[in-house]
């Protein structure tokens, strides 16, 4: 069965990841609704069937116009198809909670309970040739990709490989220890605000153009924080 912990304030959220700081094995993923299943896009309708990879193969031929140094594996170019939006075996995970949090709380309405899942996997994979992300052992594995890109360095990304792919972590204990911080909804925009205050926010998390439009566009739509960020801004000569 799932540990789960409710954090209603800063304070309770940072006392339950106290028990993480001491064990890097930890990974954790934010979810806007506490209800989603714990498995990769690849898993769920109607992405989950037998020609997985035959699509992945059309989708690699196809991205090698878009990436200048091709990945040396297929590992990587598993990673960079799920960087990228694409259906894929893995799933997203930090090695920073507060990450996790800013996912969970980001574009989110307020309508459902958010929630943390915090993930110690029994297993981790360690790429090496002759080795298949397509044909692995069946089970939940750690794969840490290399920094490809600032997002995955800014995030501390890791992954969750899953086989197979519709495998819900959320329905078994056998492959790690899993528990969940459920965040209340009524809570949601006011740990969007503390974590902007620690510094995550999008401008942090997608170190890019799109990520700095993003963050200014919501300090935009808070009346207590634009005016203090124009005058701070005014400030510093920009």
């Amino acid at each position: 069965m799932v540990e789960q912990h409710v954090a209603r304030n800063f304070a309770e959220l940072h006392q339950v990841f106290k028990r993480f700081e001491s064990d890097s094995k930890w990974m954790h993923r934010g979810h806007r609704d506490v209800s989603k299943v714990l498995m990769p896009k690849a898993g769920r309708s109607p992405f989950f069937h037998k020609h997985q990879e035959d699509f992945f193969r059309a989708w690699q031929r196809r991205a090698v116009e878009f990436v200048p140094n091709p990945p040396p594996d297929d590992w990587e170019w598993l990673a960079v198809a799920q960087h990228h939006g694409f259906s894929t075996k893995l799933l997203d995970w930090s090695g920073n909670p507060l990450i996790a949090c800013f996912f969970a709380v980001f574009r989110n309405d307020g309508t459902t309970d958010a929630c943390v899942h915090s993930f110690k996997p029994r297993y981790r994979i360690r790429p090496q040739p002759g080795l298949s992300p397509f044909n692995i052992e069946p089970g939940v594995w750690e794969y840490r990709p290399s920094a490809f890109s600032p997002r995955i360095s800014r995030q501390l990304a890791r992954f969750s490989v899953h086989q197979p792919a519709d495998l819900d972590l959320l329905h078994t204990t056998e492959f790690g220890a899993l528990e969940t911080t459920v965040i209340p909804r009524d809570y949601v925009d006011g740990l969007l605000t503390e974590l902007d205050h620690y510094g995550y926010n999008a401008a942090t998390v997608f170190p890019d153009l799109d990520g700095l439009s993003e963050h200014m566009i919501w300090i935009a739509g808070q009346r207590d924080l634009r005016q203090r960020f124009l005058e701070d801004d005014k400030e510093l000569g920009i």
